[in-house]
Order: structure tokens, then C-alpha cells, then sequence
């Protein structure tokens, strides 16, 4: 089984995320965390699904109805 560290870009991102944290509902921090995940793994944002089916949908159990939800507002 792999590890991921303490000072991986996983824990990293959490970290500076977690100071914009007040900002969001816990369940939009979550999916505002994926899609920031996303887009620096992918390193290409072609769109919305692209990120959902190539990465988001592969780690998470969330929906793309969710992710359009989240960027509605």
C-alpha cells in the first residue's frame, strides 16, 4: 500500500486551502478542494466534465450535477 506523506501536495493544498475555509459550507470546501486538486494534477481544464471524468470521478463519490451546482454561485 502507498503512503502519502505529511508534506505531499494533498496534505500541501489542504493547508492553504483550509485559511479560505470560513468562505464555504463544509460540503462546498470539499468540492471547491477537488476542483482545485483537478485542475493542478490535470494541469488542462477543458471543462467541467473533462476534470469530473478524468480525475474527480476516479477518487470521489461526487457528482457532476454537484460540481455544476458548486460553480453556479
Amino acid at each position: 500500500m502507498i503512503s502519502i506523506s505529511k508534506n505531499s501536495i494533498k496534505q500541501t493544498l489542504k493547508q492553504y486551502l483550509y485559511e479560505y475555509r470560513h468562505i464555504f459550507k463544509k460540503r462546498s470546501f470539499n468540492i471547491f478542494y477537488w476542483l482545485i486538486l483537478s485542475i493542478l494534477a490535470l494541469e488542462e481544464v477543458r471543462s467541467i466534465k473533462f476534470i469530473y471524468d478524468n480525475f474527480i470521478k476516479k477518487y470521489t463519490v461526487k457528482t457532476l450535477n454537484s460540481l455544476y451546482y458548486f460553480l453556479s454561485y
